[in-house]
């Protein structure tokens, strides 16, 4: 549970605005565990999306294009993935 501190207007009472925003966020399951702050919703894909970004990976993974990604060519993709993150 956040401690507000700064936030507090004399008293011990707290500006509404922010008890609204951390009474939200207590009972969000969207919370950050480190943070505390609320993540964005994970977006859901439909099926022809899922398929496009497959079909992408494949495309550009699957050299021997039988379909599947076995472990070299795995090896090789996270290889040029690490190298084209360092440039």
């Amino acid at each position: 549970m956040p401690i507000i501190t700064d936030r507090t207007i004399g008293c011990n009472r707290l500006d509404l605005t922010i008890y609204k925003k951390e009474r939200t966020a207590l009972h969000s399951s969207n919370l950050d565990p480190n943070s505390g702050m609320l993540m964005p919703e994970p977006k859901i894909c439909s099926d022809e999306e899922l398929a496009n970004m497959i079909d992408a990976i494949l495309k550009m993974d699957d050299h021997n294009r039988n379909g599947i990604i076995d472990y070299p060519e795995f090896i090789q993709a996270q290889e040029a993935a690490t190298t084209q993150a360092k440039n």
